[in-house]
């Protein structure tokens, strides 16, 4: 997790891997149980959610 901003009304990034076969096509569509997951974080106003698709998770280094 990632502290995003400065002072007050600073984010805390959560970053979240997933493989485009098993996530319905269209824009970040989850399965239900991760979605009401994702829907709870984002309720707080203090996470900000990162999605890494499959070029990120399969190719990209750890370190970029």
């Amino acid at each position: 997790m990632v502290v995003l901003g400065g002072g007050v009304g600073k984010k805390i990034a959560v970053g979240v891997c997933v493989m485009e076969k098993k996530v319905k096509c269209g824009s970040e569509v989850f399965s239900a149980s991760m979605g009401q997951i994702l829907e709870g974080l984002q309720a707080f106003g203090e996470f900000e959610i990162v999605i890494f698709g499959d070029k990120v998770v399969l190719e990209d280094p750890v370190e970029s």
